[in-house]
């Protein structure tokens, strides 16, 4: 499953993208603008954007120039669908051409992802939360899920220390059991498992021990979803990089 961006300028044609989307797994937001989908694909969010051939206020080139020029996004794959002509698109791996059709969408949505940054595929599917407070953990796996981000959850540090292994940790350093900073010298000793560290803590010496730990991120609450997801997408493109196709 993949978080994807599209932009379509009719309503008939994103609906059959999105439906196409959905019925594969992925999690998807639909835009009319391309401007504004590549705004949501620059905040580190995305892991692909899929276009309309003829878009109203860009270009396909521009599209692609405007997702080049900036560092987070210039690896992201770019899935056009037709009508778009061949002079239209750059001669790019980055750039895809499908039809407007499920099985050819759904096809060439999964090989443009197999080509795209690694990190992204690992740490979608096995990200462990360890937070002990329902009314934080409930919105926050909702949250996560939109953006194609599915997390397991425990509430206890001792669970997450005999939790299956994961591909990425959230970490809360409240927890009733143990204190978060032992979880992550735990987790750290046995092994290489990114952390990313949430609290509600202010103090710069927990910031500072959390990261001599060996945490590889630290966020304070409040957050939003939205910055979580592009930490997470960033570590896992950290991390990962060169070990995964």
């Amino acid at each position: 499953m993949a978080f994807v961006v599209a932009v379509f300028p009719t309503t008939l044609r994103r609906r059959v993208a999105e439906e196409a989307l959905r019925r594969a797994g992925h999690t998807c937001v639909l835009f009319g603008e391309a401007a504004t989908a590549v705004a949501e694909v620059a905040a580190g969010t995305a892991d692909l954007l899929l276009v309309d051939g003829r878009l109203p206020d860009l270009s396909i080139l521009q599209v692609c120039d405007a997702m080049w020029s900036r560092p987070a996004t210039a690896d992201t794959p770019i899935v056009v669908c037709e009508p778009a002509g061949p002079a239209d698109l750059p001669g790019d791996r980055r750039v895809l051409r499908t039809a407007l059709d499920p099985a050819a969408l759904q096809a060439t949505v999964a090989t443009a992802l197999a080509s795209g940054p690694a990190g992204t595929a690992a740490v979608r599917d096995r990200v462990l939360l360890v937070e002990d407070d329902d009314a934080i953990a409930e919105p926050l796996i909702d949250g996560l899920a939109r953006y194609g981000i599915q997390a397991d959850r425990v509430s206890t540090g001792m669970a997450a220390l005999a939790a299956p292994p994961a591909t990425l940790v959230l970490l809360d350093l409240g927890l009733p059991d143990m204190d978060g900073l032992e979880v992550c010298r735990r987790l750290r000793s046995a092994g290489d498992v990114p952390v990313i560290m949430l609290t509600a803590r202010g103090d710069e010496t927990d910031r500072v021990v959390g990261l001599e730990l060996g945490a590889d991120d630290y966020l304070a609450k409040p957050f939003s979803v939205r910055e979580l997801v592009a930490r997470i997408r960033a570590v896992g493109r950290r991390t990962y990089a060169g070990q995964l196709g």
